[in-house]
């Protein structure tokens, strides 16, 4: 480029193309949190040691034989579950100098405090769904007895009978008659193009 008036000549005009910063900063993409919603919460008070132990008591079967009158029967021992949970430590931080913090152009500390609750919510809820996926309670689509043998697709035949195996097992649904179910978004793309899927949806 000739700038005319004998003041300067470029032919290059990098070395005068600013750039314009936006203060604005982008949303990052945060993902959905999903199971830790629906875990029990207990608390351990300070200086308590750092398990938790719960307990349950188990159900009884139906009592079917009939009484005789005058005869006390022989009763029944009732049996508790214990289930422990052991407190474990998840953590992370950054670092933010002085200079940064006084001299830098974005609002880091805010900025950096969002992005670390984002981290320690994601982690929680990893941490909580690989707990639930090393359950040894499972039922496998297809009739296969692992996760690496299971073969076809979600089909709504397989979403009835995981409820079926709810309701005889006395699962009690959170609401109306329904139970919580996790589904990966490739295995919903199958599930929506299975006929029985859709003509219920209908």
């Amino acid at each position: 480029m000739i700038l005319r008036g004998n003041i300067n000549t470029l032919k290059d005009l990098a070395a005068e193309n600013g750039v314009f910063y936006d203060k604005v900063l982008l949303k990052r993409l945060v993902g959905n949190l999903h199971f830790a919603k629906f875990g029990q919460k207990r608390n351990i008070p300070g200086n308590s040691g750092t398990e938790i132990s719960m307990r349950r008591f188990n159900s009884l079967a139906p009592a079917t034989q009939e009484l005789t009158e005058g005869v006390t029967p022989d009763g029944e021992k009732y049996g508790v579950t214990d289930v422990r949970a052991t407190v474990k430590q998840y953590g992370n931080f950054v670092t933010i100098t002085d200079v940064l913090d006084m001299a830098g152009l974005d609002k880091n500390i805010t900025e950096v405090t969002e992005v670390l609750g984002e981290q320690a919510a994601e982690t929680i809820d990893n941490i909580i769904k690989a707990e639930i996926f090393a359950g040894t309670t499972v039922q496998y689509a297809g009739g296969v007895d692992s996760r690496a043998a299971v073969t076809g697709k979600l089909t709504g035949t397989e979403v009835m009978k995981a409820v079926r195996t709810l309701r005889a097992n006395k699962a009690k649904p959170v609401a109306d008659g329904y139970y919580i179910g996790f589904i990966d978004p490739y295995c919903a793309y199958d599930l929506m193009n299975d006929p029985l899927w859709q003509d219920v949806s209908k």
